[in-house]
């Protein structure tokens, strides 16, 4: 009996997936599973970057997404790209997440872009 194979995920998929697992792993204080997770985010916003428009489509398409981790995490990359409309979406999340730890990271975030500590690509 031959295995069907699973055919590749897209960078798409695997960023949206990880980035809800991220925040799903560090609320189940599970350090070694959220790290793995935002590895495999990070990998995956490197592929996305290689795209024309460095993957300012996608992760503006995300804003909107109903997960706010995909949210913050699709601001956050799109800070170089698009700033005023990524700093608008981080301080949606710092005031209405419900999560503290998208709050919290959200606010960071946006004040460490600002101080230019933060680099992004």
């Amino acid at each position: 009996m031959t295995q069907k194979k699973t055919p590749p995920r897209s960078p798409e998929d695997e960023y949206i997936d990880s980035a809800i697992l991220h925040l799903k792993l560090l609320n189940e204080r599970d350090r070694r599973g959220s790290n793995a997770a935002h590895d495999r985010l990070i990998r995956a916003i490197a592929e996305i970057r290689k795209q024309n428009d460095r993957g300012r489509s996608f992760l503006l398409g995300n804003l909107t997404h109903p997960d706010e981790n995909v949210r913050l995490w699709s601001a956050a990359h799109l800070l170089p790209l698009e700033e005023r409309l990524a700093l608008a979406e981080l301080k949606r999340l710092e005031k209405d997440a419900k999560s503290w730890v998208v709050s919290l990271n959200a606010d960071v975030t946006a004040t460490e872009w600002r101080k230019g500590s933060l680099n992004i690509d």
